[in-house]
C-alpha cells in the first residue's frame, strides 16, 4: 500500500471521528428539542399501496421511504409549521402540511412528463425549479418498456444528445459494447483507424480510452461503462444525463464529455419483502439487409467474368470441362444458404430476486442476478451474475449505510468466426464430404485462370473451422465496497463521508487450433497459437461533504463544499504462445516457443481535490449557481498538476412573477444561460513523465539494464473544454405540453498531443497541448399529454439534437498522421487486390469534422475507357488516383437525429413505443465497394454483381467492369452515399394485477410486460448490415413479482 493511500485513509478516519464527536456534542444541545411523528400511507388512484415513495420533511434532510404496504414512519423535531414531501419518479409529487395526531393518507397521481423534479448530480440533490443547468432524467419503468436487459441502450432514446455510434459490422453481437457520446466528438485517440487496420491483432485496442466518452457515476462513485453495461435494470432508481458545464463543473477534470449518475433502489422499510423478476428473450438473426447469388447466378457470373477464358490457344477445352463440372452440382440441387448455417434462433434469460425489510432505524436488502445473454451466431454468449448486500442503520440524526457489491462476467466468441466468411461463399459448394460425411477442409476450385494447365483456387471452408477447438472468451470478477455516514447536524446541515473501494481481475484467452486452414502452409513448429491476457485494477475514492439547505423567507439556499480523494491502479499482461500438437490442451506448457516477449503495462493515477456546488433562488423567481472544483492529477506536469475548473448559471422563472402566477394556460417559463471550462484527462497516466524501459531480454552479469523511452514534459496540462448554454423550458395546460429548448457551444482547448524534437535530442517526439475542436448546436425535447381521464392517459414525445462538429487548430501528430496516410496507400502502388486500400480513413484537417468521410472526389466511370475519372483539389481531371488529393466527402455524422414515440396507459394496461430516426449523413457503402471488388475466383457475393456494370465502350455504368480484378477501388465519392434512417426501436405492452386481489393469493404485486426491439429499420442506403455479427430482432417476455 503506497505511503499517500495510507496517509488519506488516515485523514478520512480524523474525519470521522471529528464528525462523530461533533454529533455526540450537538445530541447532547438538543435534548430540549421535542420530536413528533408522523404516519400515515401512500396509494395510487386505484387505491393500490405505493412502496419506495420518498417521503421529507421540506428544508431538512430527514427522509424515509415507504414500505411494501405504502406505510411511512417519519421521526422530526416539533416546529410551527411543517410540510412534508412526497416523491416518486414518475408520479406528481405533493407537498401537504403535518397536523399532529393525524395519520396521513395520500393519494399520488401519476405523471409520465414531470419525471425529473429533482437533478440528481452524484454529489447533492437539487431542484429542478430553480436550477440552471441541463439535464435528463429517466425512470426504472422507462428503461424497462425500451431495453429490459441494457440499460445503455434506452439511454439515447430520452435525450437527443446522447449518441449510440452504430458499429455495422458488430450488429448485435452480445459482447460488444458500443461507444457513446454527449453533444459531439471532442477529442482524437491515441488509437486511430490506421492503427487498427494495420495491428494483427485489434482486440489490443479494447482497452484504449475513448476521448469523446462521459463518465459513469453509480450509487455517488464512479465506474467503467462495462459496469454499467452489465449492470441488472431492476437494480435502477434512476438514470440522470448531466450536459452543461453548470451541470457537470463540480466533477473538474472528468466533466468535459457529460456525466451519466446511475441511482440504485433503497431498500424500503416495513415487513419483509420478496421480489423476483424474470425477462426471457428470444432473438432471431436479421437478414433482410443481404440479397446474395444463388448456385446458377454465382457460376453465371464467374464465366460472365471470364473465369473460365483460357490463357493459349486450346479453345478453352478445360475450362468448358470445369465449367461442366461445378454446373453438375446446380444440377444436383446443390444451392447451400451459407448465411444460415453460422447463425440460430438465440434464447436468453434473466433473473432477478430480491430480499429486504426493517424499520426506520434499520433496513436491509439482499439481491441476487444471473443473466445469459445467448448471440444468434452459434456459441456466443455473456454470461453476468453477482449479488449485494446493503444495510441502512439510523439512530436520530445519524445514517450509516453499506453496500458490498459482487459482478462476473463470462462471455464467449462464436467459433464460427466473422458471418462475412459466410455471406460470400460460393453457394454451389457443399460443405459435407459426401463420401466420408465429414466437413471439407478446403474446396479446390479447378478453372482456367493462369495458365493452359488448369491450376485449382483453394477456399477455406469457415463450417469446418468451427468444429475445430478455437476459442475466445473472456471474464471479470469485481467487488465494489461502498460506506457512507450521513449525520443531520440540524435541521439544515447535513454532512456526508463515503468511502469505496473495488478490485476487479479480468482474464481473457484466445486460442486457435493447429488443424486450422489457417496453418496448412505452415511449419509444424508455428502451428497453433494461444493468446492470454491478464487485467488487475482496483481503485479508492474517499470523499466528505457538507451540505446546507434552507428556506429563509423568499430565499432558497443550497449548498455543497468537500473533499475527495482517489487512485486508481491497473496492470496488465498479453502473452502469446504458438506451436501446439493436435489435441494437445491450450495452455502455454504445451506450447513449443514464444511467439513474442510478454508485453506489459501499468498505470497508477491519483486525484485530490475540493470543490463547492451552490444553488440560490430568490421567490423561485431569481436563479442563481456556482460550481468548482480545484484538484490536482499525478497525471501532469510537475509544474501544471493542479487545475481550477468552474461554472456560474442564471435563470428567471417568469411564471412565478405574480401577473403570470394566475395564468390559466402557462404553467413554466424559464429562461436559463451558463457558462464554465471543465477539463478532460482521459488518457495514458504516464503522458508528462520522463519514462524509461526495463530490458528485460538483454541482462548483463544478471543485471537488467534500462533505456530512455519518452521524454516528459513537466509544463504538460488538463485538456479543457469552454461551454456555454442558453436554453428556455416551457409547460402549458397544467402541464400537459412541456418544450425544452437549449443551444450550446462546446470548444475543447489544450488537447494533448505528440510534437516533433529534432533527432540530436535522441527522440522524436513528446507531448503538448496543441489543438482545438468546437461543437456546437441544439437539443429540443417535447412532451405532451394528448388525453387523460381516469381509465386513460395518452402521452405522446420528440426529441431532436442538431450538432456541428469543427476542427478548429491541430499540432504536429494529426499532421502526421495524415502523412502515415498518404504513405500507406503510396505504399500499395497503382495495382493491388487487398481489399485494406479500399477502406477510408479520416484526415483531420482545420474546417472539417472528426467525423468526416476523406477520398476522391469522382465523376464516375467513364463512358469511353470504363476507366474512373477523379477530380482533383484544384478542379483538373485525371485518371490517377493519389491519396494526397483526398478531400472531405461528407460526414458520418447526422445533421439531424432523435426520438419520437407515444405510452398509452388504459386501467392496468400500457402500451409504449419508440422510434428513432436520423437526418443529413453521409455513409461509405461498403457493401458496394465489395460488389465492385469482388474476387469471383474465391467468393461469391450481392446479386447486383451482375448489374450497373460497365461492359463495352459508350456505356454508362456506376460500377467498374467485371473483368476488372487488376486493382482494388480506392476510396471515392462514388460509394459515398446519404445516410437518412428510420427505425422503429421498441414496442413493449405491460399488465398490473390488482393488488386487492392478488393479496387474498399471498401476492403484494404481480406485472407481465411483452416488448420487442429493433423490430424493423428505413434506410437510404441498400447496404448489408452486421458484417461481421449480424443483426437481431430481440422478443421480451418478463415477469415482475412480489411475495
Amino acid at each position: 500500500m503506497s505511503d499517500y493511500c495510507k496517509k488519506m485513509r488516515t485523514l478520512f478516519l480524523f474525519f470521522l471521528l471529528g464528525m462523530l464527536s461533533f454529533s455526540l456534542s450537538a445530541q447532547q444541545n438538543s435534548h430540549s428539542t421535542k420530536t413528533v411523528t408522523a404516519t400515515g400511507t401512500v396509494v395510487d388512484v386505484n387505491n393500490e399501496p405505493l412502496p419506495g415513495v420518498t417521503v421529507m420533511v421540506v428544508g431538512t434532510k430527514i427522509i424515509v421511504a415507504t414500505d411494501i404496504d405504502g406505510g411511512f414512519k417519519l421521526s422530526f423535531p416539533e416546529k410551527e409549521k411543517t410540510m412534508l414531501q412526497f416523491e416518486l419518479l414518475g408520479m406528481k409529487t405533493q407537498q401537504v402540511p403535518y397536523k399532529a395526531g393525524k395519520k396521513l393518507n395520500i393519494v399520488m397521481e401519476e405523471d409520465a412528463i414531470m419525471l425529473d423534479n429533482v437533478v440528481v448530480t452524484g454529489y447533492s440533490n437539487i431542484r429542478k425549479e430553480s436550477f440552471t443547468g441541463t439535464s435528463t432524467t429517466v425512470g426504472k419503468n422507462e428503461i424497462l418498456s425500451i431495453a429490459p436487459t441494457n440499460v445503455m441502450k434506452a439511454l439515447s432514446a430520452f435525450d437527443p444528445s446522447i449518441k449510440m455510434v452504430t458499429n455495422n459490422a458488430m450488429g448485435s453481437d452480445p459482447n460488444n459494447m458500443s461507444e457513446y457520446y454527449v453533444r459531439g466528438r471532442s477529442g482524437v485517440s491515441e488509437v486511430k483507424e490506421l492503427d487498427v487496420a494495420l495491428s494483427e491483432d485489434v482486440s489490443e485496442f479494447a482497452l484504449k480510452n475513448n476521448p469523446s466518452a462521459p463518465i459513469f457515476i453509480l450509487d455517488g462513485f464512479e465506474v467503467d461503462q462495462a459496469t454499467i453495461y452489465d449492470l441488472d435494470v431492476n437494480r435502477i432508481q434512476s438514470v440522470t444525463i448531466l450536459k452543461d458545464a453548470a451541470a457537470t463543473a463540480v466533477y473538474g477534470s472528468r466533466a468535459a464529455n457529460g456525466i451519466i449518475v446511475v441511482e440504485t433502489i433503497t431498500p424500503p422499510e416495513g415487513k419483509i419483502y420478496l421480489s423476483y423478476t424474470n425477462t426471457t428473450s428470444m432473438s432471431t438473426p436479421d437478414l433482410t439487409s443481404y440479397d446474395l447469388m444463388n448456385a446458377q447466378e454465382a457460376l453465371e457470373a464467374e464465366w460472365y467474368a471470364g473465369l473460365f477464358e483460357s490463357a493459349s490457344n486450346d479453345k478453352n477445352a478445360g475450362g468448358l470441362i470445369n465449367y461442366d463440372e461445378l454446373y453438375n452440382n446446380v444440377r444436383r440441387g446443390v444451392n447451400t444458404d451459407w448465411l444460415a448455417k453460422p447463425v440460430r434462433t438465440a434464447v436468453s434469460h434473466k433473473h432477478s430476486l430480491n430480499l429486504g425489510g426493517g424499520s426506520d432505524s434499520f433496513k436491509w436488502s439482499a439481491d441476487l442476478n444471473y443473466q445469459n445473454k445467448a448471440g444468434v451466431m452459434k456459441g456466443s454468449s455473456r454470461q453476468n451474475y453477482g449479488g449485494a448486500m446493503t444495510l441502512d442503520y439510523r439512530y436520530k440524526t445519524l445514517q450509516i449505510k453499506n453496500k458490498v457489491t459482487f459482478n462476473a462476467m463470462d462471455s464467449k466468441e462464436s467459433p464460427y468466426g466473422s458471418f462475412s466468411d459466410y455471406a460470400k461463399m460460393k453457394p454451389y459448394l457443399d460443405p459435407i464430404n459426401p463420401d466420408n460425411n465429414q466437413w471439407y477442409k478446403t474446396f479446390l476450385i479447378y478453372r482456367n485462370i493462369r495458365s493452359s494447365v488448369s491450376e485449382p483456387v483453394y477456399v477455406q471452408n469457415p463450417l469446418y473451422e468451427a468444429s475445430l477447438g478455437s476459442f475466445n472468451r473472456t471474464s471479470y470478477k469485481e467487488i465494489i465496497e461502498n460506506f457512507s455516514l450521513n449525520w443531520n447536524i440540524t435541521k439544515h446541515l447535513m454532512a456526508r463521508a463515503t468511502m469505496s473501494m473495488a478490485w476487479k481481475v479480468q482474464d481473457s484467452e484466445v486460442y486457435v487450433d493447429p488443424m486450422s486452414g489457417k496453418y496448412v502452409k505452415s511449419a509444424t513448429t508455428e502451428k497453433g497459437s494461444y493468446k492470454e491476457g491478464d487485467l488487475r485494477s482496483s481503485r479508492w475514492t474517499l470523499n466528505g461533504l457538507l451540505s446546507y439547505n434552507r428556506d429563509i423567507k423568499d430565499n432558497h439556499i443550497n449548498v455543497t463544499w468537500g473533499i475527495e480523494a482517489n487512485e486508481n491502479i491497473s496492470s496488465t499482461k498479453y502473452t502469446t504462445y504458438i506451436g501446439f500438437v493436435e489435441g494437445a490442451k491450450p495452455s502455454a506448457n504445451n506450447a513449443l516457443k514464444l511467439k513474442d516477449e510478454p508485453t506489459y503495462s501499468d498505470a497508477n493515477s491519483r486525484r485530490f481535490g475540493t470543490y463547492l456546488q451552490a444553488n440560490y433562488s430568490y421567490k423561485d423567481i431569481y436563479l442563481f449557481d456556482i460550481a468548482g472544483r480545484y484538484e490536482g492529477s499525478s497525471a501532469f506536469g510537475a509544474k501544471k498538476k493542479m487545475g481550477l475548473f468552474y461554472s456560474g448559471g442564471i435563470g428567471l422563472n417568469l411564471h412565478n412573477y405574480e401577473f403570470l402566477k394566475d395564468s390559466k394556460w402557462l404553467d413554466r417559463f424559464k429562461l436559463k444561460a451558463t457558462y464554465g471550462i471543465t477539463g478532460k484527462a482521459n488518457f495514458s497516466p504516464y503522458m508528462a513523465r520522463t519514462t524509461y524501459e526495463i530490458q528485460y531480454d538483454n541482462p548483463y552479469m544478471d543485471q537488467w539494464g534500462m533505456v530512455l523511452k519518452a521524454l516528459g514534459n513537466e509544463n504538460l496540462m488538463w485538456e479543457k473544454v469552454r461551454k456555454f448554454d442558453v436554453g428556455a423550458e416551457l409547460a402549458f395546460l397544467k402541464n400537459a405540453v412541456t418544450l425544452q429548448f437549449d443551444y450550446y457551444r462546446d470548444m475543447t482547448t489544450d488537447q494533448v498531443e505528440d510534437v516533433s524534437l529534432p533527432s540530436s535530442s535522441g527522440f522524436t517526439t513528446y507531448k503538448d497541448n496543441v489543438g482545438k475542436v468546437l461543437n456546437k448546436g441544439f437539443d429540443v425535447k417535447l412532451n405532451v399529454r394528448a388525453f387523460s381521464n381516469r381509465d386513460w392517459d395518452v402521452y405522446v414525445f420528440a426529441n431532436l439534437n442538431h450538432n456541428t462538429n469543427t476542427i478548429e487548430e491541430i499540432g504536429e501528430a494529426l499532421q502526421n498522421y495524415n502523412d502515415r496516410i498518404d504513405d500507406f496507400f503510396n505504399g500499395a502502388g497503382a495495382n493491388t487486390e487487398d481489399s485494406k486500400y479500399s477502406q477510408p480513413f479520416t484526415k483531420y484537417e482545420v474546417g472539417n469534422s472528426l467525423s468526416a468521410i476523406y477520398g476522391m472526389k469522382s465523376l464516375g466511370i467513364d463512358p469511353a475507357t470504363g476507366k474512373e475519372l477523379y477530380v482533383k483539389r484544384d478542379g483538373t481531371v485525371t485518371y490517377t488516383w493519389s491519396s494526397a488529393e483526398q478531400q472531405c466527402l461528407g460526414d458520418y455524422d447526422p445533421d439531424f437525429s432523435g426520438t419520437c414515440g407515444f405510452n398509452i396507459k388504459w386501467r392496468n394496461w400500457t402500451l409504449y413505443s419508440t422510434m428513432n430516426f436520423k437526418y443529413g449523413g453521409q455513409a461509405y457503402n461498403n457493401t458496394l465497394v465489395g460488389i465492385e471488388n469482388i474476387n469471383l475466383e474465391q467468393y461469391s457475393g450481392d446479386r447486383r454483381t451482375l448489374t450497373e456494370r460497365w461492359k463495352t465502350v459508350g456505356d454508362i455504368a456506376t460500377l467498374k467492369s467485371l473483368k476488372d480484378r487488376s486493382y482494388t477501388t480506392k476510396p471515392t465519392s462514388r460509394f459515398v452515399q446519404d445516410d437518412n434512417e428510420f427505425r422503429l426501436g421498441s414496442v413493449s405492452l405491460g399488465y398490473t394485477f390488482n393488488r386487492t386481489q392478488l393479496r387474498k393469493i399471498g401476492i403484494s404485486a404481480l406485472r407481465l410486460q411483452l416488448s420487442t426491439e429493433e423490430i424493423f429499420t428505413l434506410s437510404s442506403i441498400r447496404q448489408e448490415r452486421g458484417t461481421t455479427y449480424p443483426f437481431a430482432r430481440t422478443y421480451n417476455f418478463s415477469l415482475n413479482i412480489t411475495l
